[in-house]
């Protein structure tokens, strides 16, 4: 039976008697134990979407050996996004230990969610154990720190960062920024006694892993605001004295962080050109996004959660209305967290974590509208900040601390079975499609999605007829009559229905219906098929065309390789050149700008790129054709291929 204190005349009931006896171990293993149970239907689920650039198609991380050269060719190469190189390190390891079996893949994700978990617990425990917090909550720390951590590590809203293998990228970020965390409390609390070495040395660690964080995923630099607003509104225990100095030393800072991030202001309103929302629109439109992520923390249920949102965008204020009740209702929050801080803290510092860690994806940046796994990091504030609210609650009401008790277990089992019962439509791609389908039906992309996967999997009279249907609904949408282009040409064999997409594919370019972000890819992989099929000149309009937009390696490279097909040997040079420029560590690259060296007369540095390319690991089969290249022409030196 829980035990009770005095406080001003008042009954009080504490869990901590009825924890007492339980040893840490059984909590770790409870908490442990229901993240794997939750998570055990997807270890068979395959790779999807991102998953196939980044980790499938990826030649960079086909690690045949572990050394420290490879492990160096890892974290130098040129990955689709290299900023990230440390998860690539991760998914490298896990081609090394089991190839492309998704299941090892699956099971480091989910082990490395089981420790963000686990570090959670011990950030909260340390948190609840601070001086100004330990008399309210010090008694239960523990068990109100994993009952936070294992609600936040149950909820389905972390299932995309967890079940969607690339987003490993997510979860390693916050793995690191929780050591982070922790360590920077450590340090706090040797300054405290003043044991400064101990500080310094705890600190660095502090430091070092924030930087780790921000090398698997770039959204934890919020990381020291994280840390200012948990110091000021949860664990300093006298009031912050600002003087006028301490404003105009801020107002500097924020004028010189402003003129720092000027440039980068600058590429990001270019990069709303290749966008479908304006800078404003995304604006309007974080507000509702906002609120719809809360109401999925606190309304679990299954049918709520998709991979990929169609989520409507906010074109005014009052387009849709609830764009300016969004607003209304987060001023109202935030003003009410900013008078209430010292009587209400917990949920003043819950508002202002949830807010501050949504300013890198939910602002200005223009990354898609919306997606589950930003909530990984935000959602850490709102477990604790949940339990803590509804532990002050419960003993509020001394009478019917069970009655709490039992409706915050039913909401741990409601959270734990939207996950499973979610992770399981994970189990393939046309199962995932179709349950997102069902609950956005007339979405674009689900369909599109959808038909492609049906094709792939031998379905196609079913996919064929979507994309058909598409096809007819948006004459303009360049991905869709690519799919269909790609459909007659390749399955149905209908060369002449082909054509016809061909040219109307040719026409929308020309008109300037092209937008960058979202129709790159697929212009380039019909450039791909008109190169297989030896057709050089429409390869090379397409791929032309593109890179008025962006000059990247793989175009240069396909652009090279059909200058060599129309037999131009010296533009095929300068395209190599140009890709060699960008990705030098490339060894496909090195072996066809090689060849264009030796066939324009530049033998000797041809062999010498040749041999360098033959002794790389990444690329085995470009390193096997180097090899016999350099065989063939650079020991016979009258002989060129």
């Amino acid at each position: 039976m829980p035990t009770k204190s005095v406080n001003n005349d008042r009954t009080v009931f504490s869990p901590s008697h009825a924890c007492r006896h339980l040893s840490p171990l059984i909590f770790f293993l409870l908490l442990t134990g229901s993240l794997l149970a939750a998570y055990s239907n997807t270890l068979q689920s395959p790779f999807i979407f991102d998953d196939v650039p980044n980790i499938v198609d990826n030649v960079f991380i086909r690690m045949d050996a572990f050394s420290w050269e490879n492990i160096r060719n890892v974290l130098t190469a040129q990955h689709p996004n290299s900023r990230r190189n440390l998860v690539y390190l991760s998914f490298a390891l896990n081609y090394l230990w089991d190839g492309y079996q998704p299941f090892t893949y699956h099971l480091v994700n989910i082990l490395i969610h089981i420790g963000c978990s686990l570090l959670l617990l011990l950030f909260f425990y340390k948190t609840l154990k601070s001086p100004k917090l330990k008399d309210k909550y010090g008694a239960a720390a523990f068990p109100l720190a994993w009952a936070a951590a294992l609600l936040w590590g149950l909820h389905p809203l972390q299932i995309n960062a967890v079940t969607y293998i690339v987003q490993r990228m997510t979860a390693m970020a916050l793995l690191f920024a929780l050591i982070s965390l922790i360590s920077w409390l450590y340090g706090r609390e040797y300054a405290i006694r003043k044991l400064y070495a101990q500080m310094l040395f705890f600190y660095c660690i502090s430091f070092l892993f924030w930087n780790l964080s921000m090398m698997c995923k770039e959204h934890t630099v919020i990381l020291p605001l994280l840390i200012i607003l948990h110091e000021l509104l949860l664990l300093r225990d006298r009031p912050l004295k600002i003087s006028r100095w301490w404003i105009f030393l801020g107002m500097i800072c924020a004028a010189a962080l402003f003129l720092l991030m000027l440039p980068f202001l600058k590429s990001i309103l270019a990069a709303y050109r290749h966008r479908d929302f304006t800078l404003w629109e995304r604006l309007m439109t974080q507000g509702r996004v906002l609120w719809h992520y809360v109401s999925l923390f606190y309304f679990p249920l299954p049918d709520r959660f998709v991979l990929l949102h169609d989520y409507p965008v906010s074109h005014s204020l009052i387009r849709p209305l609830t764009t300016l009740c969004s607003f209304l209702g987060w001023s109202a929050i935030v003003m009410t967290a900013c008078f209430r801080r010292k009587t209400w803290p917990v949920s003043a510092w819950t508002t202002a974590w949830f807010l501050a860690a949504h300013l890198i994806e939910s602002t200005i940046i223009p990354l898609e509208i919306i997606f589950e796994h930003r909530m990984y990091l935000p959602s850490v504030a709102i477990s604790l900040g949940t339990v803590l609210i509804f532990y002050d609650a419960a003993l509020q009401k001394t009478d019917n601390f069970c009655i709490f008790l039992s409706i915050f277990c039913l909401f741990l089992l409601c959270s734990g079975y939207a996950t499973w019962q979610r992770n399981a439509d994970f189990r393939s791609r046309v199962d995932l499609y179709r349950a997102d389908l069902e609950k956005y039906p007339d979405s674009r992309r689900m369909r599109h999605n959808l038909a492609l996967e049906l094709n792939r999997g031998g379905d196609t009279a079913e996919g064929g007829a979507i994309l058909e249907k598409l096809s007819r609904e948006y004459p303009e949408d360049i991905p869709v009559q690519q799919s269909y282009f790609l459909f007659l040409a390749i399955i149905k064999k209908n060369m002449t229905g082909a054509e016809t997409v061909y040219q109307h594919v040719k026409k929308l370019l020309k008109e300037d219906k092209f937008r960058h972000y979202t129709d790159a890819k697929y212009v380039y992989q019909m450039a791909r098929f008109f190169h297989d099929r030896g057709l050089h000149k429409r390869a090379l309009f397409l791929v032309n065309y593109l890179m008025t937009y962006q000059k990247n390696a793989d175009l240069l490279f396909l652009q090279g390789r059909c200058h060599i097909g129309r037999g131009d040997w010296h533009s095929a040079l300068d395209s190599f050149r140009k890709a060699w420029e960008k990705e030098p560590e490339s060894q496909a690259i090195m072996y066809w700008f090689a060849q264009s060296l030796i066939q324009t007369g530049e033998k000797e540095k041809g062999c010498a790129l040749l041999q360098k390319s033959a002794q790389g690991s990444s690329d085995k089969r470009a390193a096997a054709r180097s090899m016999q290249l350099f065989t063939q022409v650079c020991k016979d030196p009258d002989k060129v291929p």
